[in-house]
């Protein structure tokens, strides 16, 4: 019995590597359509930034000049129009909805 669970632990070992591996070497853009028709195109990278922020390392004494945003926060980021009506609140319902006195 012991020999059975050790030989299953390994096979799936094995396969999670083999999986670890592929996805290390393929460093090249892969594009692929899914079943339903949505095409996409995975480049490595994932979230990284493609360059860097400053196209080399700054030399001591570099005079850096921050530049304030103009927008106001209102205008950065408006608020939502209000909805024309908003239903009752109930036990399953407690967002966007309208309370009543009780």
């Amino acid at each position: 019995m012991n020999k059975v669970i050790i030989i299953a632990a390994l096979a799936m070992l094995s396969t999670i590597s083999a999986h670890a591996v592929a996805q290390d070497q393929n460093g090249a853009t892969r594009e692929f359509t899914d079943p339903n028709g949505f095409q996409a195109e995975e480049t490595p990278g994932g979230y990284e930034p493609a360059n860097p922020p400053l196209p080399s390392k700054l030399a001591p004494g570099t005079r850096v000049v921050f530049t304030p945003q103009t927008l106001t926060p209102s205008q950065a980021y408006p608020a939502p129009e209000a909805d024309k009506t908003y239903p009752r609140c109930t036990s399953e319902r407690r967002d966007s909805c309208r309370q009543l006195d009780r």
